[in-house]
């Protein structure tokens, strides 16, 4: 992304420019046809690309190609909220877009892609066409202070974005941030470069918050956002009851389709919802799981005894695995594989 935020590393280690290896819409287009087709899947993730809208004029090309051809695609992709208002969320939808990752940082922050921003609303505009938002926001910014950061936390939950990421400020070699922090004498170099990931305790002194005051803070907006919005999969099922519910009447027949394939996985959340009924921590989120489940039935029906079959057969399964995590904890790390080769 040529944004360059101060954190961001590769923005910096590409010198702040937006490397394009498809530079036209129809150019990308014809590599997504020849993906799906070689592997009999229509799921796209431009993982590469940091801001994908940053190009317009290619992301409407592409939309267009899309839209043309009928082609139905389930796509996610990373997109500044500057860019994602510009485009707009009928439109993305038509382009295919499932999932899309939005940097929200922080209220307290400056960063020009996020002024004048309101992001519940944007949140609210992409959800309604069954856009489920991954927003993202900074956590130990200069700014926090033990008496501003929850607040800045409740204003993220305030989007009800389907998944959240609370990372800590990251001060990576190569970036601005790091650079000044540097100077300060402030990172701490005694923190192994392994445990530099943002995801338990900052690498570097902040003047607010201790290491341990860090780690607990994260942990609090991570179980705040579970408890408070309920499980990912539970606001996802949400999100695609809107999303029908806007498409099913458009006067566009790729909405329309898409609104189609949207109801053909409801039979998959009557499952899971019923299951969640039974497996809540909490008498708030088996509500939430209810009174979606019934606002699902209105359109779709109630579940089908086949379905409170299979709901109970996740209830067993989970139960299974909470007695799991109870005794062994709920880490699940594959085995090491070491493989040596003739030099």
């Amino acid at each position: 992304c040529s944004y360059g935020c101060d954190f961001c590393s590769p923005s910096h280690f590409f010198g702040r420019r937006h490397i394009t290896f498809y530079t036209r819409g129809r150019q990308l287009f014809d590599e997504m046809i020849r993906v799906k087709r070689r592997c009999g899947n229509n799921l796209i993730t431009f993982v590469g690309d940091d801001n994908f809208l940053i190009d317009l004029d290619r992301a409407e090309e592409l939309r267009q190609c899309v839209v043309e051809s009928g082609e139905m695609f389930s796509i996610f992709l990373f997109g500044s909220a500057d860019r994602v208002v510009q485009f707009g969320a009928e439109r993305l939808a038509e382009m295919g877009v499932e999932l899309i990752w939005i940097g929200r940082e922080s209220e307290l922050s400056d960063y020009p892609k996020n002024r004048n921003v309101n992001f519940k609303e944007v949140v609210a505009d992409l959800r309604k066409y069954g856009i489920k938002t991954i927003l993202s926001s900074i956590l130990l910014l200069e700014e926090h202070t033990q008496e501003n950061i929850m607040e800045d936390i409740e204003a993220h939950l305030a989007c009800a974005p389907v998944f959240s990421q609370f990372s800590h400020y990251s001060p990576v070699p190569g970036t601005p941030l790091f650079e000044r922090l540097e100077k300060e004498s402030r990172i701490l170099h005694s923190i192994p470069l392994e445990e530099w990931h943002a995801f338990k305790q900052p690498w570097f002194v902040h003047p607010h918050f201790n290491l341990v005051e860090a780690e607990k803070i994260q942990e609090t907006a991570y179980r705040r956002d579970f408890l408070e919005l309920g499980p990912s999969y539970l606001r996802w099922a949400a999100a695609e009851l809107e999303g029908w519910r806007t498409m099913k009447g458009s006067n566009k027949p790729h909405l329309r389709r898409r609104s189609a394939n949207i109801a053909a996985r409801m039979w998959k959340y009557k499952v899971l919802l019923k299951a969640v009924e039974h497996l809540a921590p909490t008498e708030h989120i088996r509500l939430m799981a209810r009174t979606l489940l019934d606002e699902m039935g209105k359109d779709f029906g109630p579940p089908n005894p086949l379905q409170r079959c299979a709901a109970q057969g996740l209830h067993v399964s989970g139960r299974i695995r909470e007695l799991r995590t109870a005794l062994w904890g709920d880490a699940i790390q594959p085995p090491t594989k070491l493989v040596t080769y003739n030099q």
